[in-house]
């Protein structure tokens, strides 16, 4: 690795602001989630928008759920490309 390269780890925050069809994407994909077991889970996403229109992910469940969606021909599901990554270390 380089020494001008950022490192971060699978398990540190990342908030992103969901354009329309990443806000879709995220409640297809909580629905999906919440069918195994809606005894228990609650039925909005815990990745729900906050006040400021922003959600907050570990980096691997953003990957998780974002990841087949991202390719050059789709909707792009994070506002102007943007992920900002917090460590939790």
């Amino acid at each position: 690795m380089t020494a001008s390269a950022t490192v971060a780890s699978l398990n540190d925050t990342a908030r992103v602001r969901l354009t329309p069809r990443g806000r879709e994407i995220r409640d297809e994909a909580w629905a999906e989630t919440r069918a195994n077991a809606p005894h228990i889970l609650p039925a909005e996403s815990p990745h729900a928008d906050d006040a400021d229109g922003v959600s907050e992910w570990l980096v691997w469940q953003l990957m998780a759920v974002f990841g087949p969606h991202l390719h050059h021909a789709a909707d792009q599901p994070f506002e102007g490309g943007r992920i900002e990554l917090t460590a939790n270390r």
